[in-house]
């Protein structure tokens, strides 16, 4: 029923307002070294790449080449994150959407926006921020 209200009724999802992204990034980077430890113990452990590189290796052996592969590319994570930032064209765009955003909010008689006011988007594509709709 909820999807037959949605599609045909409405049209259009229900908003809500978010508190960023910055969730999803924590998210990704968790991800991204969780793998980085478990294919690593794939190839160490599970495959013939160290044999074939390393003949004749033990089994500490295999743990400390492991363990340098993960380190080593953990600190390729680590400095490929610090070496990327942010373009410039994104970052003017960012701050132009804030200023406008900070001029539209202005015009609300609210200390707290965050509860009180919520951003939409038009059926044309405009965006616009009005008060929460309760």
């Amino acid at each position: 029923m909820a999807a037959f209200n949605l599609i045909k009724l409405h049209q259009r999802p229900i908003t809500k307002m978010s508190k960023g992204s910055a969730t999803w990034q924590v998210t990704l980077d968790i991800l991204a070294i969780v793998s980085i430890i478990l294919q690593c113990c794939f190839i160490g452990f599970y495959s013939d790449g160290i044999d074939l590189y390393f003949p004749g290796s033990s089994m500490i052996d295999k743990i400390f080449l492991v363990l340098v592969l993960e380190h080593g590319l953990l600190l390729f994570k680590i400095l490929w994150d610090a070496h990327t930032g942010i373009p410039h064209e994104v970052q003017l765009a960012y701050e132009r959407k804030n200023y406008e955003r900070d001029e539209l909010l202005r015009e609300f008689d609210t200390e707290d926006f965050h509860h009180t006011v919520a951003f939409y988007t038009s059926d044309e594509g405009d965006l616009f921020y009005s008060k929460v709709q309760n």
